[in-house]
């Protein structure tokens, strides 16, 4: 069956295959651009509340020094992020609201011990099952770990689906400032 002008245009799948599977539909596309291995250019602070009141600190003045893999499930991030880590020297910092817990590896397609030991992933197994862990405690272990990436001089592959987490580290979410409330959760 003819798909029309745009197929004839597509550089071929390495696998080979039709790109039908998990996660795909027929006919979805995944853009793709060329990562290079530099630092880009800080950018100019914007104006806005938050850059009025200074920040809440953290990782904002790191932002252009992260590289952001994010999407639905199944979609490869993790992947992604495993094959342009080491062409950067980069650290995986895992953003899955579900991956912090030990002993919960299959239900949460959390990396193998082969993938973790040819590129250093951070925030796995922090807490136990039963144990409590939320964003505001995500943003504060994900701030010192890309200060300590910093300090070595490392890149992050920041990378996963819980999109609350990703937010509360690009975005700054002042989350420290928030009362904490248990009746809440």
């Amino acid at each position: 069956m003819a798909r029309g002008r745009t197929d004839a245009t597509r550089a071929p799948r390495r696998d080979g295959g039709s790109g039908v599977g998990p996660g795909r539909c027929r006919g979805a596309r995944v853009r793709t651009r060329a990562i290079r291995a530099r630092r880009p250019r800080r950018r100019r602070r914007r104006g806005g509340a938050r850059a009025a009141r200074g920040g809440r600190g953290g990782v904002g003045a790191r932002l252009s020094d992260l590289v952001v893999i994010v999407g639905p499930t199944a979609s490869g991030k993790s992947a992604l992020a495993l094959e342009v880590a080491p062409e950067l020297g980069a650290e995986i910092v895992t953003a899955d609201s579900r991956q912090v817990y030990r002993g919960m590896d299959v239900g949460t397609a959390k990396p193998t011990r082969a993938d973790r030991e040819s590129v250093p992933h951070h925030l796995l197994d922090l807490v136990e099952p039963d144990q409590t862990y939320d964003v505001s405690r995500y943003q504060r272990d994900a701030d010192a770990v890309l200060a300590e990436l910093e300090g070595r001089g490392r890149l992050a592959v920041v990378v996963g689906g819980t999109g609350l987490y990703v937010r509360a580290v690009v975005d700054g979410l002042g989350l420290s400032d928030l009362p904490h409330d248990p009746a809440l959760r």
